[in-house]
């Protein structure tokens, strides 16, 4: 078994829907901007991942997980 730093956390998931986007404006627009990031504006929201995505990386296309939580974290 491998140890895992202190500040590591693990959970159970099951992946419930896989949906794929041509742009991030047309993943916000279908999954809506409170369902991607309920804190942030959904201006703020394509800001930010451009930021991170550049053009290069979004003409691949953007994937939309909704994933369901079977178990809490566990440390």
């Amino acid at each position: 078994m491998t140890a895992r730093p202190a500040s590591s956390q693990s959970v159970l998931t099951r992946v419930k829907r896989v949906s794929r986007y041509t742009s991030f404006e047309e993943t916000l627009d279908a999954e809506g901007p409170a369902n991607v990031n309920p804190d942030s504006p959904r201006e703020q929201q394509l800001a930010n991942i451009r930021r991170i995505y550049g053009p290069e990386k979004e003409v691949l296309g953007v994937l939309a997980i909704e994933m369901e939580l079977l178990q809490p974290a566990t440390a």
